[in-house]
Formats: structure tokens, sequence, C-alpha cells
């Protein structure tokens, strides 16, 4: 075999490279590399971390942007006699004249004395199973709240909480109903003061609702207006809701704006979580108030409710008792008189009418009764007739009675 004109290929002498100068550098550049990529992977593996720790806590500290951002009223607790007076302040920036007023109960791990507001949470856990709503932080370490409830879901009320509003509380820290702690997330901005003292015997400046409790089994605060879902729709398809009804209610009494309201899915299934309620009312107030019941699902069905509340004061409902007794009592006498006139009719009587002008003639009037008691003893009266020509004549009628 002519290998004449081959020349051979050298192979690549990875040692001798090594061994020379430029190994060195290239050596540390490998491993500059090499600590970029580590440390690469650690930061966004952090970044993942950090997230995913932020969903964690998000799930049992909910915050939220919105708050007020004034300082227009002061909030006044007296935890002896658990009520809450709102003031709001007055163009001399002074708090005089009380606004409203809220039953609470306070617990007696709470410290009194002047504190502010520094938080607010839609959702805050604040012990074991035990979650507060519309929740706003105190400097002092408390919390003003809804009624607890036993998760983050307005379904999953503690109902013994809600009935002891007004006493002492067992549970969390300031507690109020929901719609009151509501009120206080959403109007007392960051920085208001609030002040928590001991005063036995205080009365409320102004008069707190009448209170009604719920049976032990309830699940829903009776004065929350929203029990949706995330996107407040219903998946399956709405059948219908009932319920919504007008009603008459007195100033101060409670009033449930739940109780009655049902609805339900093709399917039969309860949906009324879904409903939600808008409008304003004010039981402290005579007047008439609207209350919307919304309901939708994802079939195109939009169901609103109009709801028309009339709160009326003692003296208006004084006003009907007194015309319903009068018209009563004329119903009574009249009953009574038409006894009367019938038992005097049914009476036997016999009249004898004597002539008294020459004009007259000889009249005699009977009637008489089947079995009458001829023994009966004869009791005269006057009787009046009136004569042909006009003249009254007043004669004497024996009545047998």
């Amino acid at each position: 075999m002519d290998l004449k004109g081959y020349k051979r290929v050298k192979k690549v002498d990875i040692k001798g490279w090594l061994l020379r100068g430029n190994a060195v550098i290239y050596a540390f550049i490998l491993i500059v590399f090499i600590a970029a990529i580590i440390f690469m992977f650690n930061t966004v593996g952090s970044m993942f971390t950090e997230k995913s720790d932020d969903n964690i806590e998000n799930i049992t500290d909910e915050s939220v942007s919105y708050v007020a951002d004034n300082q227009s009223y002061k909030i006044s607790i007296n935890k002896t006699e658990n009520f809450v007076t709102i003031y709001k302040m007055e163009s001399d920036g002074s708090f005089n004249n009380p606004y409203k007023t809220f039953r609470c109960s306070v617990s007696s791990d709470v410290h009194t004395g002047e504190t502010k507001i520094n938080e607010k949470y839609v959702w805050r856990r604040l012990s074991d199973n035990v979650y507060g709503h519309y929740t706003t932080g105190l400097a002092n370490q408390a919390y003003i709240h809804s009624v607890p409830y036993h998760s983050q879901s307005n379904a999953d009320l503690i109902a013994s909480a809600y009935n002891n509003l007004g006493n002492e509380a067992k549970l969390g820290y300031i507690y109020l109903a929901v719609a009151d702690a509501k009120w206080i997330y959403e109007n007392c901005g960051i920085n208001s003061v609030v002040d928590i003292y001991e005063q036995k015997g205080e009365q409320p400046l102004i008069a707190l609702n009448e209170f009604s409790k719920i049976p032990e089994d309830s699940k829903y605060d009776p004065t929350d207006n929203v029990r949706a879902s995330a996107d407040g729709k219903v998946d399956t398809k709405i059948d219908y809701m009932t319920g919504v009804d007008n009603c008459t209610v007195h100033v101060g009494e409670a009033f449930d704006r739940w109780a009655g309201i049902y609805a339900v899915d093709m399917n039969r299934k309860d949906i009324t979580s879904y409903i939600t309620i808008t409008g304003e009312l004010d039981l402290s107030t005579p007047g008439t108030y609207v209350l919307i019941y919304h309901l939708e699902d994802n079939y195109g069905t939009n169901l609103a409710y109009w709801r028309y509340i009339t709160v009326i004061d003692g003296t208006e409902n004084e006003t009907t008792d007194n015309q319903e007794m009068q018209q009563e009592s004329t119903q009574q006498t009249g009953t009574v008189q038409s006894e009367t006139t019938q038992a005097v009719q049914t009476q036997p009587v016999t009249q004898a009418v004597q002539p008294t002008t020459q004009s007259m003639e000889n009249t005699q009037q009977t009637v008489t009764r089947p079995e009458v008691n001829t023994t009966a003893p004869v009791v005269t009266q006057p009787v009046q007739t009136t004569t042909a020509s006009g003249n009254i004549i007043t004669q004497s009628a024996g009545i047998t009675n």
C-alpha cells in the first residue's frame, strides 16, 4: 500500500495544554462560572419560597389596601358594661357629641387606656380555630373584630359567642356584630384614637338596638349582608329565591334581614349562601328603607328583589292601637245595641190607645206571643202615638215581664 503523501494528524495534547501557563486562568474562569450558576439557582429558589410563604400568611391574615384615610372618629369602649361609643369630630377638632353606639364583648385580657388603630385585616387569626372578620388592630396588641368564626368563612359563625354579646368575651379580644365591626373597619382610619376604660353602671348616650339571640346551630351572623362565594355566582342554574317580603318594625327592634330568606337551584340544592344584600337600614330612625337581594348564576340568571322595611316609632304604634281599639269598641257597642233591640222587639206587648178627639175612631193595637206568662206583673210605661191629624198622644201601655 502506497502511503506516500499521507500526513498523520496529531492528537490534541490535553495534558500539555493544562501544564502551560494559561491553564490557571481558565480554571479560575470555570470556577467563577460554576459559582455564578449556583448563586442564581439559590436566588430564584428563595424568591419562590418567599412568595409561597406570603400566600400561606395571607390565608391566615388577609390584609387589605382599603382603609379610611382620616381620623374623623374617636372610639370609646366601656370594658365593664360592654358597649362602644363612636364620637364624630366637630369643626373645632373636638369629640364631644356621640354619633353611634354598638353592643360589644370585651375580654378581661384587654388593657385599659388610650391607644390607636395601626392595622386592618379582612380576616385575622386570633387563636387556634378562632378568626375575626373585619379586624381592626390596635397599638396595645388588641383587636376590634366581628363575632368570632371557626374558620375564614362567614358561614362558620360561633353562635354561642354571638349570643354572648354584651357580656365579657370568652373568645377573641373586642368583638361586635359583623355589621358594626365592618363599619369601624371602613370608617375609622389608621391612627384614630381608641379609649378603653372601665365605668360600672354607665348607660349608653345613644340607646343600643334591641338584641335577639340566634339558635345554637346558626352559621351566619344575622347582621351580615354578604354570603357570596368568591366570584358571587352560582355554578348551577337558579330555580328560585323566596322570603323577600316587605315588613314593618319598631324603632330599636331587632331585625334579622336573613330570616326566612331561601334559594335553591334546579337540583334542589340550597344556594342561599350565594345571596348578597345591598342597601342601608337604620333601626334607630323612623322611615322606609330598601334592601335589595341579589342572586346570579353562570347561566345568565340575575335576580334582584326589592324589600321595603318600614321603621316606625312608639307614637305611631300607639295611634294605630287606639284606632283599632276604638273600632273594636264601636263594633261591640253596635252588637250590644242590636241584641238589646232584638230583645225588646221579642217582648209581648199589649197597647190600648183611647181616642181623645171626635175625629178619632176607637182603636186597639194588640201584639202577643204564644205562651205568654199571664201571671207576670204588669209594668206601666208611656207610649206615644200619632193621630191622623198629626197630634201626638201619650198613653200608658202594659208590658208583661
